[in-house]
């Protein structure tokens, strides 16, 4: 499996940032990333300061090759957009499969399995 993960800064307003993101980008997630999986954790508190981020999404696919041909196609277009549109204030940032891990990062959750996105996975 790949990872995919996008951070998204702490937004202005949010509340109407958690109501943009269950109940539009969720959704969009679901109906656009097919077969992926996503964990999304919610930072709430620095060691020191302010956190730098408010949520990290992380987005597992099958392969770097399957990421790398969502990141491509018009489906990440709009799911990307609305990630956009939803953080005004700061865009979301994004580690893609071919650069360097995050590891480092002292805000990054520890990895769990992931869930999938709801909708997203066939039904046994």
């Amino acid at each position: 499996m790949a990872k995919l993960v996008v951070l998204y800064p702490p937004p202005v307003d949010a509340d109407e940032f958690d109501r943009a993101y269950a109940e539009e980008h969720v959704p969009l997630m679901a109906e656009k990333m097919k077969g992926a999986k996503v964990a999304v954790t919610s930072v709430k508190a620095g060691a020191v300061d302010d956190p730098p981020y408010y949520r990290m999404a992380e987005i597992w696919g099958e392969s770097i090759s399957a990421l790398e041909g969502f990141l491509q196609s018009a489906d990440d277009q709009q799911v990307a957009g609305h990630a956009f549109k939803i953080s005004p204030a700061a865009r979301p940032s994004c580690c893609s499969p071919k650069k360097k891990s995050i590891s480092s990062d002292p805000y990054r959750a520890s990895t769990v399995p992931p869930a999938p996105v709801p909708g997203s996975m066939p039904a046994d």
